[in-house]
């Protein structure tokens, strides 16, 4: 199957663990619901039931029973019903798959964007990791529809507003970082600042750990590149240096990026 489509709705599936806990179920405790064990008739039972949640994991396991030939259209009419009823880790995959025509679904940038949006400005309570995760997730993919222009009208300021305040609990979303960064740096949606530029690109590359979802790995790598490109870091060590671009040799950088899951 087409491998973006599956990344798509990967990315937000591995949170399910901790959406699994709903609203009602206790922070975690009483009445927790695993979806990865569940059995699929009970979980489709609770589908058609109209549990949001159960709604989204019913769509992510109709994408992976299908192989490479997921029934996209279930897919998308279980993620709209969860979507239609607030659960924001729905609203954010729906915004993806349409916003970039996934898996065969026809693209539609315009609607996309207004499902990111609603994950974007959604207010998950405390403890609903998930949510958490897919709304920060949403700020950064709007930010980036805002700065490209993708289904609404470029907007250099507002995309670098979403990319800053993209982060849960503390910790920060590894691409809006480097979106950040670039924004100092070239002077998108922000007064040209190199200093500040490299200062993210520092924090990027030597706290990767500290970010939470696929991400990281990306960001981390891009970081990397900008700091070797730029004579401030060496890429195999921890020492820093300052020589001018072409005095070394070192190997080319090492850039990390989302794993190729086309045969999953």
């Amino acid at each position: 199957m087409n491998a973006k489509t599956m990344f798509a709705l990967m990315c937000a599936a591995a949170t399910l663990a901790l959406d699994a806990t709903t609203k009602d179920s206790g922070g975690g405790k009483a009445g927790e619901r695993d979806f990865y064990r569940m059995d699929a008739a009970e979980l489709a039972k609770l589908a058609e039931s109209g549990d949001v949640a159960a709604q989204h994991a019913h769509a992510y396991r109709l994408l992976m029973k299908g192989g490479k030939k997921p029934d996209m259209a279930n897919v998308v009419r279980w993620l709209s019903k969860s979507a239609d009823g607030g659960y924001v880790p729905a609203q954010f995959n729906l915004g993806e798959i349409l916003l970039n025509g996934l898996g065969g679904v026809a693209t539609n940038e315009v609607v996309g964007v207004e499902w990111l949006r609603k994950a974007a400005e959604s207010k998950p309570g405390w403890g609903d990791w998930g949510s958490q995760i897919s709304l920060a997730r949403a700020r950064y993919e709007l930010g980036v529809c805002y700065r490209d222009g993708r289904g609404v009208k470029k907007d250099a300021k507002r995309a670098f507003e979403l990319f800053t305040s993209a982060q849960v609990d503390g910790k920060r979303h590894g691409k809006a970082d480097v979106a950040l960064a670039e924004g100092y740096e070239k002077g998108i949606g922000v007064a040209k600042d190199e200093a500040q530029a490299e200062k993210i690109y520092r924090a990027v590359a030597d706290a990767g750990k500290g970010y939470t979802w696929f991400q990281n790995a990306d960001a981390v790598g891009k970081a990397n590149e900008w700091l070797w490109r730029n004579g401030k870091k060496d890429l195999y060590g921890t020492r820093y240096f300052n020589v001018k671009r072409g005095e070394s040799n070192p190997p080319p950088p090492v850039v990390c990026t989302e794993p190729d899951i086309s045969a999953a």
